[in-house]
């Protein structure tokens, strides 16, 4: 048996709509618009649909986007058509649907009838809100920002308003009796020059919102921190006046808005005496911070760097010191690393690094090392500095041979004694070690009193030795009896002494006492210094 299929059940779209659109009956339109297969098809019904309530109860219940939005155009079509505003008004306050309670508001053009629909507390606020936006008369927007009781109504009023002083006078008075933070914040944001500076300075004194000082909650909630922000912007951006700053810090209920009341003043001090006071006494560090910034008397700069309770302000005072004795004292005797660190940045005076490598603890004293350039200091803490590791940090700067010798040979630590070695063999210091090291067996040559000529094999008196000549650049020797000539040169780690003034040369290593010498006929005899290594021990 075949049952009867309505045609706007049909799968092709084109066929269905035709269908709809030979419907006039009002109840089979709204099952059309609740149950067609397509959009397209039902969207034709909902065209031809009179009644608001099925408009509203389809606009609420599909998901299709454009079906609501054509659910809200028909509906927005049949409330134009209506001649009667206060028909229009009576829908805007107490139908059930607030999408129609907006849309029959939205289409009313009657100022009192708007201005009733206003203040009405019968009225959906949204409606309320919407009517306020839509109301051009201003003296009865000023009565509703004036009287009515409703901030967020009183506050919605008022930004229509187009006398500004007007505007500011009226969110001043609405924000005093304002207990909403989110309504006094927007209030506050849209404050400007045009209010006036005791009544903002009364709001910022009476601010209710909870505070958090210094990272520790003086109030009930973590979650209503950013609530302080209102209060702080009035003093930061709308107080001028310093008689009305100066009531803020002094009696605001919120020790933020109080220092930044502070604060603000300060930046219009330039007497050296106030500052002096307030850097010295005021109980918040960050006023102490802003005056301390500005002063410039070293005797009070040097008082707030070492007595102040707070590391930000002692570095504040470090940055503007000039005395190299106060500063390397700071920087030895602080415990905090930033402000030790300000102190040593300002460290020129070679003498007063030094007393900070000497006194500081180990990680400011290598930091103060790095700035030493005077070699006797870095010599002196490379011997008898309070850290293995700070010695080790001044070994690696010497560049005294001597120094680093007499280190590796005699100091008592042996990681430091290694470390001496090995910077005596850095090829930086090569040449200066083979020099210290060709003085030093010299000056052994000169007091050896058993020394004898390589030439002639007597014993060479204290004159031949005794102050050598310069030739050529080298430090040489002269044999009185036989006047053979003498040099000092270096083969292969032997020092050798140099006898070249005839054929038959004759040398010998100073470190080993290993022989060299050519005969008459040009042989060869004894160690080729070229070849052979030094072997002192030999």
């Amino acid at each position: 048996m075949w049952l009867f299929t309505p045609a706007w059940k049909s799968k092709n779209d084109e066929k269905a709509i035709k269908a709809v659109e030979r419907i006039a009956d009002q109840e089979t339109l709204a099952l059309v618009a609740r149950t067609a297969l397509s959009d397209p098809v039902r969207a034709t019904a909902v065209k031809k649909l009179e009644s608001l309530d099925v408009l509203a109860d389809i606009e609420s219940r599909v998901y299709s986007p454009a079906l609501r939005s054509e659910a809200q155009k028909r509906m927005r079509e049949i409330l134009s058509g209506w001649r009667d505003e206060s028909d229009l008004a009576s829908v805007a306050k107490t139908h059930h649907n607030p999408e129609v309670c907006t849309i029959a508001a939205s289409v009313i053009k009657s100022q009192n009838i708007l201005h009733t629909l206003a203040i009405s507390a019968d009225t959906p606020h949204a409606v309320r809100v919407d009517a306020l936006n839509r109301l051009q008369d201003q003296a009865l927007l000023t009565d509703i920002a004036r009287n009515n009781i409703d901030p967020d109504i009183r506050l919605a009023a008022t930004k229509n308003l187009a006398d500004e002083k007007l505007r500011q006078s009226i969110y001043v008075d609405v924000i005093k009796g304002c207990d909403s933070h989110i309504s006094r914040r927007c209030i506050i944001e849209n404050l400007n020059e045009y209010a006036d500076q005791q009544a903002l300075a009364e709001i910022a004194i009476h601010s209710p919102e909870i505070s958090f000082w210094n990272g520790r909650e003086t109030g009930e909630t973590t979650s209503t921190a950013q609530d302080t922000r209102p209060s702080l912007k009035i003093v930061a951006d709308l107080l001028t006046e310093s008689q009305w700053l100066q009531y803020v810090a002094q009696h605001a209920d919120n020790n933020e808005v109080r220092v930044a009341a502070t604060m603000k003043l300060i930046a219009g001090i330039t007497d050296q005496a106030q500052l002096v006071r307030i850097a010295l006494q005021n109980q918040y560090w960050e006023v102490r911070y802003q005056a301390t910034v500005k002063l410039t008397d070293q005797k009070t700069l040097a008082a707030v760097a070492t007595k102040d309770r707070d590391r930000s302000v002692r570095q504040a005072a470090v940055e503007r010191i000039t005395d190299q004795t106060v500063l390397a004292e700071i920087a030895s005797t602080d415990q905090e690393t930033s402000v030790a660190d300000a102190a040593l940045k300002n460290l020129t005076e070679q003498s007063a690094i030094l007393a900070v490598v000497r006194n500081a603890r180990e990680g400011i004293s290598r930091a103060a090392l790095e700035k030493m350039t005077d070699e006797t200091a870095l010599g002196d803490i490379a011997k008898t500095g309070q850290w293995g590791s700070l010695r080790n940090d001044a070994i690696a700067r010497v560049t005294d041979p001597a120094v680093l010798t007499d280190i590796a040979e005699h100091d008592h630590d042996k990681w430091v004694r290694e470390a001496a070695n090995r910077r005596l063999k850095a090829p930086e210091l090569r040449q200066a070690v083979q020099k210290m090291r060709e003085k030093q067996l010299i000056r052994d040559f000169q007091q050896d009193a058993n020394a004898h000529c390589l030439s002639c094999q007597k014993k060479m008196s204290e004159a031949d030795k005794e102050k050598p000549l310069i030739h050529n650049g080298e430090l040489i020797a002269v044999c009185v009896d036989c006047q053979a000539l003498y040099r000092f040169y270096e083969s292969n780690g032997h020092i050798v002494l140099n006898e070249n003034s005839r054929r038959d040369g004759r040398s010998r290593c100073l470190l080993c006492g290993a022989t060299c010498w050519y005969d008459e006929d040009g042989g060869l005899e004894g160690t080729r210094f070229g070849l052979s290594p030094c072997n002192p021990g030999m």
